[in-house]
């Protein structure tokens, strides 16, 4: 089974200096599970991680767009949310290096998503078809579904995800631009949605230089990756304080979060997983 280092070459407080390696081992695609050895392949369990616990949820946290920008900022430092020509050059990455469906083309939707977890589809080419042969990239983007802005209701986990960008619709004040990742399409797409809603949130670093993980601000760690000349999260962000240390308020009640103006939070049908 293949292991993938997201945290390499530090010193932890041992008896000896052997450096301990986090593993994230993909047992079904989604859903990581975490394994600490030394350099002589030894499980170690006696060690002071100097991080908060590794992340290993399935969904993330569903944001409302003012929470993405709000300046307390919901990324630590070195981080951001992406804007809308950050996805672009992602995608354009991916297209121009053969992640479409059958190696060409823009049809780039199951390279980056997930091995399972979405629903089912018919045409092969579509996120949903063949499940286990997605995220030939290694982005490895989760479905979840989004929270809608009218009423507070969790809409199809399965079928799709929603992203929120930094962007502000150019001519809709009300909305923000988002990527769009669907069970029965092919392609990556931007739309945009009402900042009321609630989506998933992928942070990219600021500069190229990648260590193979993003410490959040709560101190839950995520396994992150370079794709081109960037470093994106491979995990959505389950973020729940901002960059001062202040509290992101959680929002479950449907009929708050649609009266919200100001940075709110939630968990898919308001459980963690």
């Amino acid at each position: 089974m293949d292991k993938q280092n997201i945290f390499c070459s530090s010193k932890f407080h041992m008896d000896t200096d052997d450096v301990l390696h986090i593993l994230v081992k993909d047992l079904v695609g989604i859903i990581p599970t975490i394994e600490l050895y030394d350099n002589e392949g030894n499980v170690e369990d006696d060690y002071d991680f100097p991080y908060g616990p590794v992340y290993t949820g399935i969904y993330g946290a569903l944001y409302n767009w003012y929470a993405v920008v709000d300046p307390k900022n919901i990324a630590n430092t070195g981080w951001h949310v992406p804007t809308n020509d950050e996805w672009t050059t992602l995608t354009d990455y991916l297209i121009a290096n053969n992640y479409g469906y059958g190696g060409s083309g823009n049809d780039i939707g199951k390279a980056v998503s997930s091995t399972s977890g979405w629903t089912s589809s018919a045409v092969a080419g579509n996120v949903g078809n063949d499940q286990s042969s997605n995220n030939s990239s290694g982005l490895n983007i989760l479905t979840g579904g989004f929270r809608r802005n009218t009423n507070g209701d969790f809409m199809n986990s399965f079928d799709y995800v929603y992203l929120w960008t930094s962007t502000q619709h150019p001519t809709v004040p009300m909305s923000a631009l988002s990527i769009g990742i669907l069970y029965n399409f092919s392609v990556v797409f931007a739309t945009y949605y009402a900042k009321k809603g609630g989506e998933y949130v992928y942070l990219v670093k600021d500069d190229a230089v990648s260590n193979g993980f993003y410490v959040g601000n709560d101190g839950r760690v995520y396994a992150a990756g370079t794709f081109g000349t960037q470093v994106w999260m491979k995990q959505p962000l389950a973020e729940t304080k901002f960059r001062d240390g202040t509290n992101i308020p959680l929002v479950a009640d449907s009929a708050s979060w649609i009266a919200l103006a100001t940075a709110g939070m939630c968990w898919y049908n308001n459980i963690e997983i």
